[in-house]
């Protein structure tokens, strides 16, 4: 399951990386990756959201083998969550610049806020206690940054640019957790999520 896990994670990393040659009109510096839905080719946005799903609901599984603790349950549920969320705003596309608003666009933009807040905060819970492991707080930290100064960013034209960002630590830390094999987590070593902390 961990080979699934990196597969799907790799795959959501390979088709935005792919879709930054296939789409110049999409400026990476100032829009988000949601942008690309209205460039040349949405079709694989939807597939690395797709492969992006499939690598955390690889990863939930992992988080719940063995028996989860109960911090961990919840984090399975937040995660679980979090990929209706993604898939929502999956299918659900943002307006496009100047447009009328839409349904689809209100639902994208209210599930976008639940994909940048919830991973950070499942993965706190899931980790039964932060020890000395700063990468946990970092995320959440960025994950808050982004929401709360995101018309900041936008105005200082480097919103593309700092969402990139957030989703290659993010993305960076799920590999890594997805990476961690389940006896390692049941031994309670520092920095990997345990079933024994709580």
């Amino acid at each position: 399951m961990r080979w699934v896990s990196r597969i799907g994670l790799a795959g959501f990393v390979a088709a935005i990386a792919l879709l930054h040659i296939l789409s110049p009109e999409v400026d990476p510096r100032t829009q988000g990756i949601s942008y690309y839905a209205h460039g040349q080719h949405p079709g694989v946005l939807l597939a690395a959201f797709q492969s992006l799903a499939l690598g955390v609901l690889s990863l939930i599984v992992l988080l719940a083998s063995p028996a989860p603790s109960r911090p961990a349950t919840l984090a399975i549920g937040i995660l679980l969550l979090w990929t209706g969320l993604m898939e929502s705003a999956a299918w659900c596309p943002m307006d496009s610049p100047g447009a009328a608003p839409t349904l689809a666009g209100r639902i994208h933009m209210v599930a976008g806020l639940g994909v940048f807040l919830l991973p950070p905060a499942a993965f706190l819970l899931a980790r039964g206690r932060t020890g000395r492991d700063l990468m946990p707080w970092g995320v959440l930290g960025a994950s808050v940054v982004l929401v709360v100064f995101n018309g900041a960013w936008i105005r200082l034209g480097v919103g593309g640019l700092f969402q990139r960002g957030y989703w290659v630590l993010m993305v960076a830390w799920w590999l890594r957790l997805g990476c961690e094999s389940p006896h390692a987590r049941t031994t309670g070593r520092e920095g990997v999520t345990t079933s024994s902390t709580r």
